[in-house]
């Protein structure tokens, strides 16, 4: 069961979506898609002929945005919308001297080929602990330069969808709160899926020339 809320008629409502079962109990799934005035949330496996409850709220994730008109869908598929597991880890904090540090990640890399829109989804866990302690992923292209950043709060899902040209990117994830207040591990997940339709190659020979020339990308 896939659950999809979306701001409607120029409104600048984030939502949020959470599904009950018929007790009022939260049911656990994965959010696919999480930016500003859109989200998807999925869940694996549903009982046929039990009745699910739809909580739709304002999305504390992204500043603003708790008023407005919105849409939602409810689409039931043969199976679960696929996405790949980039990486995975645990920031874990230590605090001295009135300052937190969080220990280092080993960097993940990306090749778009050719070019093309990728989805890209963090997700954070602190294991039900209530606290504030974002976490940021940083993509650089093959020069170094950044060409993107998101921060996602704790217990949260944010995701992005970005145009890559072709090449490898590096991939870094790191904790952002510097408080004295001593805080919980963060569990983090990366995903990514291409949502590009893959193009034929194609190229020409000038008339003067033997060589085959290829549009940039191909």
């Amino acid at each position: 069961m896939t659950i999809s809320a979306y701001a409607l008629n120029s409104s600048t409502l984030n939502p949020f979506v959470t599904v009950y079962d018929s007790s009022g109990n939260p049911v656990a799934g994965r959010v696919i898609r999480d930016t500003a005035g859109a989200f998807t949330f999925q869940v694996a496996s549903t009982t046929p002929g039990s009745t699910y409850y739809l909580g739709v709220t304002a999305n504390t994730a992204y500043a603003g945005g708790v008023s407005g008109n919105y849409g939602l869908t409810v689409e039931f598929a043969a199976s679960a919308e696929v996405q790949n597991l980039l990486g995975s880890g645990t920031l874990t904090a230590t605090t001295s001297g009135g300052t937190t540090t969080w220990s280092s990640q080993t960097d993940m890399s990306l090749t778009s080929n050719p070019n093309g829109i990728v989805h890209i989804g963090l997700s954070t866990d602190t294991g039900g602990v209530a606290q504030d302690t974002p976490v940021q992923l940083t993509i650089k292209n093959a020069s170094g330069v950044v060409v993107r950043t998101i921060t996602v709060k704790a217990n949260r899902t944010q995701s992005l969808e970005m145009w890559l040209g072709q090449g490898t990117y590096t991939l870094s994830i790191s904790g952002t709160y510097t408080g004295s207040t001593p805080v919980s591990p963060v569990k983090w997940n990366l995903y990514t899926q291409t949502l590009s339709d893959p193009m034929m190659s194609y190229g020409y020979v000038a008339p003067s020339s033997t060589t085959t020339t290829y549009p940039p990308g191909q």
